[in-house]
């Protein structure tokens, strides 16, 4: 599965569905739960390593959208649709302001 923006989306999809297991399964095959913890590089310009395929996500935000994820994730494991939504769409909104 691609680490990528598009998992997110099909993470999004799945909870409009009220598939909440469906996208629980994508967001822990995503492998996120690392994301909270800020990314080291040794570049002077401050971008971050990519080990996931996040692309367009600075150092400051790796641990903004791994948190969101982690609050997805508790949500669905609560069955709580609306805050799994509202944390999904927030990962999406921090992608679309560093594109």
């Amino acid at each position: 599965m691609n680490h990528d923006k598009s998992s997110i989306q099909r993470a999004l999809t799945a909870i409009e569905g009220n598939n909440l297991d469906g996208a629980e399964q994508v967001l822990e095959a995503l492998a996120f739960g690392q994301l909270p913890y800020p990314v080291e590089t040794n570049s002077e310009d401050g971008l971050a390593l990519d080990p996931l395929g996040a692309s367009g996500f600075h150092p400051r935000n790796f641990h903004l959208a791994g948190e969101h994820i982690n609050d997805c994730v508790t949500a669905l494991g609560s069955n709580d649709q609306e805050a799994a939504l509202a944390a999904v769409n927030a990962v999406l909104a921090g992608w679309k302001e560093n594109s």
